[in-house]
């Protein structure tokens, strides 16, 4: 069942100071939609997976710079390579 329904959501978080990538990876099973508003399929996908800036209470430590900066945050559907 996971090898046809599993998937990974990548986010990036990109330190808005010294540009240092930070990846990680989240496996699924269900995609996290709000479909709750009157839009679109492809619309609420659009908007789960919107960039974000993460700044003032949001702010993000980075490893490198040693301390909280504005930072920039990137979702990413991870392909699928095995189809089983």
């Amino acid at each position: 069942m996971e090898t046809i329904f599993q998937g990974v959501i990548t986010t990036s978080i990109t330190c808005g100071k010294c540009k240092n990538v930070s990846v990680s990876n989240e496996p699924f099973l269900d995609m996290p939609i709000d479909l709750s508003s009157n839009i679109s399929l492809r619309a609420s996908i659009a908007r789960t997976f919107k960039d974000e800036i993460m700044h003032t209470d949001n702010q993000f430590f980075c490893d490198r710079c040693e301390c909280k900066t504005d930072s920039f945050k990137k979702y990413f559907l991870a392909p699928k390579t095995d189809l089983g």
